[in-house]
């Protein structure tokens, strides 16, 4: 069995009101190209890097729960699944990541670029912080 929590904006008549988060691409500049060189530890030509960070939009979290983290919120003892609508935004809650992609046989690294991501285990430690609420004001 999955224990399931969904992080959502609603507005009061239930209707989905925007993106948990949501961040536009972006340039990286010289100092990006420097960030993902030292990160890959070589002089990655400059065409094999992208020149933008990658658009990033969550409208609806689901993240998966153990059943300690169930258990101690006390909202899953009828079921498998819960809403949890959150006022504000979960940017703080999101990182530049490096990601890149590479020959499977060579090794070689074809490109590069930044890439947002969300930290759900950040999110699961401010929503236990908070008491586990159902109705959740993120600042």
């Amino acid at each position: 069995m999955e224990l399931k929590v969904y992080f959502v904006r609603e507005d009061d008549k239930g209707f989905c009101i925007g993106s948990l988060v949501k961040f536009n691409s972006e340039p990286i500049g010289l100092d990006g190209v420097d960030e993902i060189r030292k990160f890959l530890g070589l002089d990655l030509d400059l065409e094999r890097i992208e020149g933008r960070t990658k658009s990033f939009s969550v409208g609806t979290l689901r993240v998966h729960l153990t059943e300690k983290i169930a258990r101690d919120s006390g909202l899953f003892k009828q079921q498998n699944e819960i809403k949890v609508v959150v006022k504000g935004k979960f940017d703080r809650f999101c990182k530049k990541t490096i990601k890149f992609s590479q020959d499977k046989n060579t090794g070689e690294i074809h490109s590069a670029w930044f890439e947002w991501t969300l930290d759900e285990n950040a999110i699961l430690e401010a929503w236990q912080k908070a008491g586990f609420p159902t109705e959740w004001e993120v600042s």
